[in-house]
């Protein structure tokens, strides 16, 4: 079986990141959802082309400075619990 996320736009209000930030985040962010997903799975409910047209994420609070991978693996198991309630 082949899984397919397409993330259209990520929203993160109040975060200034250089470019090559940005671009480590965005890398972070396609591996943890992928290995997240490959571990647990999808809910059933995705089984039969569910779409999520918006995905709200708990309120984070992200320490200053981080790397764009650092902020990217926390942004993404967000994600991957939104994932989840979002199926059920």
């Amino acid at each position: 079986m082949s899984v397919r996320i397409i993330i259209d736009r990520l929203v993160l209000d109040g975060l200034n990141l250089a470019p090559a930030e940005r671009a480590k985040l965005v890398a972070a962010v396609q591996t943890e959802v992928a290995r997240h997903v490959a571990q647990r799975g999808l809910a059933t409910a995705f089984g039969s082309g569910l779409a999520v047209h918006r995905l709200g994420a708990p309120h984070m609070t992200l320490p200053h400075g981080a790397s764009g991978t650092e902020l990217g693996t926390r942004i993404a198991s967000a994600l991957s619990e939104s994932l989840s309630e979002a199926g059920r």
